[in-house]
């Protein structure tokens, strides 16, 4: 899939960068929602999960 210039808090994703310590403070957890909640983000991710299902579905057709 190619990027559609979508991105996350206007960040683009790279594994490499996540933090590696799965154990958030109250804070950093409270900056991650606020981010998903904010409706441009939200809007984004819906239409990047929606494209992304679409895909799979095109792609599982293809395999019939």
């Amino acid at each position: 899939m190619e990027d559609s210039g979508r991105a996350f808090c206007a960040e683009s994703y790279n594994e490499c960068n996540q933090p590696t310590n799965s154990l958030l403070t109250y804070a950093q957890k409270k900056v991650i929602r606020a981010r998903i909640r904010d409706r441009y983000t939200h809007l984004n991710l819906q239409a990047d999960l929606t494209e992304h299902l679409w895909f799979d579905r095109e792609q599982e057709g293809d395999d019939e």
